[in-house]
């Protein structure tokens, strides 16, 4: 069986403060990047997302 799907999931930032000019928060967003892309080039087409503030969100962008 092929898996083709990607759910995003993640804390609510706000419950712990970030900073999205933070260098560890630019350094996730890479991350998250890379890997997105890496998931789209082995055959992932459909990304799921509750598109909360914060991770969830920075993956819809990205996947956009």
């Amino acid at each position: 069986m092929d898996i083709t799907s990607c759910a995003f999931v993640g804390y609510h930032p706000l419950r712990f403060g970030y900073d999205e000019e933070d260098s560890l928060c630019i350094s996730i967003k890479q991350k998250m990047l890379l890997q997105i892309l890496a998931l789209y080039e082995n055959g992932v087409t459909d990304f799921c997302t509750s598109c909360e503030v914060g991770a969830s969100m920075w993956a819809a962008e990205m996947v956009l």
